[in-house]
C-alpha cells in the first residue's frame, strides 16, 4: 500500500478511529493487524517472511536474555544474524554475486552457466532486517532488556508508518512507546497533519513532477549532452530528497496522530562542510546504525588515521551496496568513503593552511560539497556502468552553455522552467521550525493543498526508496 494513494486515504483514519475507540490493552492487535494487513495489500505471500524474521529473532532474544555470558549468547546471535542476512541475500544479492562469479570464471577459461533466480524483492526487506537485527545484537551486549511479549515484538518489527522505508528503529526507544498508553493532546495533532501535508506536497508537487525530466534525459544518456545531464543530476537530487523525505514526514506524521514518536531521518543534508556531515543528515537512522554496529567495532577506541580512513570507505561501500546489488551503487559508496577519508586527512593536515574566510566556509565549501554530492548521484540513479562512464564523458568533454542545450527535446523552454519553479518551493520548507508551528496553520494547510492540486502528479507514483 502507497502512501500516497487512495487506498492509503482510507486505510488511515480507519485505523485512527478504531485505535481511540478501543481499550489500551487491545490496541496493539489493531495495529498489528493493521500493519500486516498494509503489507500484504502489496503481496500477501511475502508477510511470512516478515513473520518468520519477527519469530526467529523473537525466540533467540528469549534465549539470550536467559544466558550470563557473550560466550552463551553467540550462538544465538549467529542464528538471529544467519537467517535475517541469508533471507536478504537470497532475495537481493544472490543474482549479483551468481553473476559476478559467473564473469571471473569465465575469465579464467571456466564455463558454466550462472545460477540465477528472478523473484520480486520483498519490500522494506532491507530496513526491517536491520531494524531486527539491531534488537539482537542489543540484547547480546546486554544493552536493553528482552521483549517478552510476542504481540509488542511483532508491531515493533511491523509498525507500518515505518515498515517499507524506515526510519529504521532502536526497539529501545519505540517499544516502550507501543505499550504506554497515549496522551494525545493538540500539539501532536497539529504537529501530525502538518508533517503529513508536508510529505504529500514533497512527493506530489516536487518529486514526481521534477521526476519527469530525470527519466528523461537518463532514459538515453547517450543522445544528450552534458549540461541536460548535469541539470538531470541536480533534479535528481532534489527528486531524491523530496521523494524520500516525503515518505518519512507521511510516515513520522502518520504516527504522531497515533501519540508514537518516531526518530527524524533528514536535516537539512545538502548544505554541509563536508561529505562526512551530510551522512550524518541524510537518512540519520541508517547512519546511526551502521556506526552503532559497524564503523564502531571496527574502529575500536584507539583508531590511528590510516585505520580511520579505511574503515569510513568500507562502511560506505556498505552503506553503498545497501541500497542494491548493483556495482553503481558499490561506486557510488566507494566514492562517497574516499571523499570522506580524503577531506579528514585534509582537516588533520598540518602542512595545509587553514581559510578562516567567513564567506568561504559559509558559502564556498557547502557549494562545493553540494556539487560533489550532486555529481555523485548520478551512480546512484545510472542503471548501469556503461550510463556512469557515458554519463560522466557527457558532462566533462560535451558541456554547451546555451540554454536551448537544456531544455533540447523536452517539449520546448516552458516545461523545464515550470518545474525549476517548483523546485524552488522547496526552499522555504528548509527554514520550517521542527515542530511546524505557524502562525496560522490554517493558512500552511490551505497553502499546502492548493499546490497539491495545482501541480500535483499522478498520486500512484511509487516511491524512491521502495526498491532497496
Amino acid at each position: 500500500m502507497l502512501f500516497n494513494s487512495l487506498h492509503y486515504v482510507i486505510f488511515f483514519p480507519i485505523i485512527i478511529a478504531l485505535y481511540f475507540a478501543l481499550r489500551k490493552n487491545w490496541r496493539w492487535v489493531l495495529l498489528l493487524a493493521g500493519s500486516y494487513y498494509f503489507y500484504m495489500s502489496w503481496k500477501p505471500e511475502y508477510a511470512l517472511l516478515l513473520l518468520a524474521s519477527t519469530y526467529i529473532d523473537f525466540w533467540a532474544g528469549l534465549k539470550m536474555s536467559k544466558l550470563g555470558t557473550k560466550k552463551e549468547r553467540l550462538p544465538f546471535l549467529i542464528l538471529s544474524c544467519f537467517s535475517n542476512l541469508g533471507i536478504l541475500f537470497f532475495f537481493k544479492y544472490f543474482n549479483f554475486f551468481s553473476l559476478n562469479i559467473h564473469e571471473l570464471a569465465s575469465m579464467s577459461g571456466a564455463s558454466f552457466p550462472p545460477i540465477t533466480h528472478y523473484v520480486l524483492l520483498p519490500l522494506g526487506i532491507s530496513f526491517y532486517t536491520f531494524q531486527t537485527l539491531s534488537y539482537s545484537i542489543d540484547l547480546y551486549n546486554g544493552s536493553i532488556k528482552p521483549e517478552s511479549h510476542f504481540g509488542y515484538f511483532a508491531l515493533y518489527v511491523s509498525f507500518f508508518p515505518q515498515l517499507i522505508a524506515g526510519p529504521i528503529e532502536r526497539s529501545s526507544h519505540l517499544i516502550p512507546q507501543l505499550r504506554k498508553s497515549v496522551n494525545l493532546d493538540l500539539q501532536d495533532i497539529r504537529y501530525g497533519l502538518n508533517k503529513i501535508a508536508l510529505g504529500f506536497f514533497k512527493k506530489l508537487v516536487i518529486a514526481d513532477n521534477v521526476g519527469v525530466y530525470v527519466d528523461y534525459v537518463f532514459a538515453d544518456l547517450s543522445v544528450s549532452n552534458g549540461t541536460q545531464v548535469f541539470a538531470a543530476l541536480v533534479f535528481f537530487g532534489i527528486q531524491l530528497f523530496c521523494d524520500f523525505s516525503g515518505y518519512t514526514d507521511i510516515g513520522i506524521g502518520s504516527a504522531r496522530l497515533l501519540g508514537i514518536k518516531l526518530v527524524e531521518n533528514f536535516n537539512r543534508p545538502y548544505w554541509v562542510k563536508s561529505i562526512r556531515d551530510f551522512w550524518s543528515r541524510w537518512h540519520m537512522s541508517l547512519t546511526q546504525w551502521v556506526f552503532i554496529y559497524m564503523q564502531y567495532p571496527l574502529l575500536g577506541n584507539k583508531a590511528g588515521e590510516a585505520r580511520r580512513f579505511w574503515v569510513n570507505v568500507l562502511v560506505l561501500v556498505a552503506i553503498g551496496f545497501w541500497h542494491g546489488a548493483s556495482w553503481t551503487f558499490v561506486l557510488f559508496g566507494l566514492s562517497h568513503g574516499l571523499i570522506i577519508g580524503i577531506q579528514g586527512q585534509i582537516e588533520v593536515a598540518r602542512s595545509i593552511p587553514r581559510i578562516e574566510n567567513k564567506i568561504y566556509r559559509k558559502a564556498v565549501i557547502p557549494i562545493w560539497n553540494a556539487i560533489l554530492i550532486c555529481l555523485s548521484t548520478l551512480m546512484f540513479r545510472a542503471q548501469s556502468l556503461d550510463d556512469v562512464f557515458v554519463g560522466y564523458g557527457k558532462i566533462f568533454t560535451d558541456w554547451r552553455w546555451d540554454l536551448s542545450s537544456v531544455t533540447s527535446g523536452f517539449g520546448g523552454g516552458s516545461g523545464f522552467f515550470i518545474l525549476v519553479l517548483l523546485s524552488l518551493l522547496l526552499v522555504p520548507t528548509i527554514f520550517f521550525n521542527r515542530e511546524l508551528k505557524f502562525r496560522s496553520n490554517l493558512l500552511y494547510l490551505m497553502v499546502i493543498f492548493t499546490l497539491i492540486i495545482m501541480f500535483g502528479e499522478d498520486a500512484n507514483q511509487q516511491f524512491i526508496y521502495f526498491q532497496f
